[in-house]
C-alpha cells in the first residue's frame, strides 16, 4: 500500500515538474466574445469615420454659395442658396453644430506670372467670406448663446462624375454597374443576346401536356418584346 501511494505521489510530482495545464491554459475561455468585440469595434470605427466626414461636408459652405460680381470675379457676398444652407445649419435639432467649415477660395484663378498675388488674393477673399458667414450666423441665432467657428478647409467635392451626352452621341459598349447607371436612370438590366428560355419537364413549346416555354428577347433594358 505504501508503495502504491509513493508511486502515485511520484507521478503527480513528476507531472507538476514537467508542467500541468488547466483547461483555461490550453484554450481561449473568452472565445468568441473577445473577437466579436474587436470586429464590432473595427466596424463601428469605420462607420463613425464615414459619418464624421459626411457631417463635415454637410457643414461646409462651398464656393458656389457666393455670388460673382458684375465683372465675373468672385466676391464675399452670400448667394441666396448659401443663406438657405446657413438657415438649415442653424435650425438643426436638438442644437446646431457651432463648427462651420468654409471651402477655400478655389474660384480665384492662379496666375503663374505672379503666384504670390494669387495666394494673397485667395487669402484675403477667404477672410472676407469667413466674416460674411460669421456675421450671418450671428444674426440668424440672435438671442441664443451660440459662438460659431468658421474654419477654412479644402475638401474634395463629393459627387458622381457624369458622362456628357449631346444629341444622339451616347456612349456604347459600357460595362459595369456605374456605367449602367449612366445609361439608364432606372438601373435596367442589360439586354440578353440569345434570349432566356425556360421549359417545364414533360412538355415543349407547342405541347399541351402541362409543359410550356418562355422566350424573352430584349434589345435594350426591358424595352424589347416578349413571347409566352
Amino acid at each position: 500500500m505504501n508503495g502504491f501511494i509513493k508511486t502515485v505521489a511520484g507521478i503527480c510530482l513528476g507531472g507538476s515538474l514537467a508542467g500541468c495545464y488547466c483547461y483555461r491554459d490550453l484554450v481561449d475561455p473568452c472565445w468568441p466574445e473577445r473577437y466579436n468585440h474587436q470586429a464590432r469595434t473595427a466596424t463601428i470605427e469605420t462607420l463613425n469615420a464615414q459619418a464624421y466626414n459626411g457631417h463635415i461636408l454637410d457643414q461646409t459652405i462651398w464656393n458656389w454659395y457666393f455670388v460673382r460680381g458684375a465683372d465675373g470675379k468672385p466676391t464675399a457676398t452670400l448667394h441666396p442658396a448659401g443663406i438657405d444652407h446657413l438657415k438649415y445649419l442653424v435650425r438643426r435639432q436638438p442644437c446646431p453644430d457651432p463648427k462651420v467649415f468654409l471651402q477655400t477660395s478655389n474660384d480665384i484663378a492662379f496666375d503663374p506670372a505672379d503666384p504670390d498675388a494669387s495666394m494673397k488674393a485667395r487669402s484675403e477673399l477667404d477672410a472676407k467670406r469667413q466674416e460674411a458667414v460669421h456675421q450671418y450666423l450671428t444674426y440668424a441665432t440672435a438671442g441664443r448663446a451660440l459662438d460659431f467657428q468658421v474654419l477654412v478647409i479644402d475638401p474634395g467635392e463629393p459627387g458622381l462624375a457624369a458622362i456628357p451626352i449631346g444629341g444622339m452621341g451616347q456612349p456604347t459598349n459600357l460595362r459595369g454597374s456605374v456605367q449602367q447607371m449612366y445609361q439608364n436612370f432606372k438601373g435596367a438590366m442589360p439586354g440578353a443576346q440569345g434570349g432566356f428560355q425556360s421549359g417545364a419537364p414533360g412538355g415543349n413549346a407547342g405541347g399541351g401536356g402541362g409543359g410550356g416555354s418562355i422566350t424573352i428577347n430584349s434589345g435594350s433594358g426591358f424595352g424589347g418584346g416578349s413571347s409566352y
